[in-house]
């Protein structure tokens, strides 16, 4: 009775090693579409906001499901020495259309960590961003809710407040995160 069960795992193993290179490659091309399509949409933000990609603009981008469709959204924090400052960067959240991405919030100032809550507003999970800088002593966490067509603007003024330290969330983007090239 083992034998079989090894001889079982073993046919198991051998279709799995011919069975996943076909899926590596769909998803590579899936992948590799999906940045193509990302990519694009960033360089026309930075092309809306007068800024050119000086080629030292790098973004965090983690795809998660913010509000529990089954459809991953975009969180995307853009890093580009003409768009931060003391306060921080500008971090955006992508919705998926068609083959690329429509812009649904433009965080104006964030730092990492960047966190999805699990406390939600109008169905959609709110974000947490770091406060600092700009004169902000001491920094602090602040939550950002959702209003039903897009998150809070700028985490310094309401509906944006501060969070309590207890708040349960998953980070998504950490305080370490150097970010990738845009180019």
């Amino acid at each position: 009775m083992p034998q079989k069960h090894y001889v079982f795992n073993y046919a198991l193993l051998i279709g799995s090693l011919f069975a996943v290179p076909c899926l590596a490659q769909t998803h590579n091309t899936n992948q590799t579409t999906t940045n193509a399509a990302l990519k694009e949409v960033l360089k026309q933000y930075l092309k809306q906001q007068d800024v050119e990609n000086e080629g030292s603009t790098r973004y965090i981008a983690p795809f998660v499901d913010l509000n529990d469709d089954g459809k991953k959204e975009v969180i995307v924090h853009v890093i580009a020495q003409s768009l931060c400052g003391t306060g921080g960067c500008p971090t955006l959240v992508l919705v998926p259309q068609q083959s690329s991405f429509s812009i649904v919030a433009r965080i104006s100032i964030t730092h990492p960590p960047i966190r999805v809550l699990k406390a939600k507003s109008h169905g959609w999970h709110d974000l947490a961003v770091w406060v600092a800088g700009g004169g902000i002593q001491p920094g602090y966490e602040a939550d950002l809710p959702f209003d039903g067509e897009s998150y809070a603007t700028n985490p310094t003024v309401p509906p944006a407040h501060k969070l309590s330290p207890q708040s349960a969330g998953s980070v998504v983007i950490s305080d370490n995160a150097v970010g990738v090239p845009l180019d």
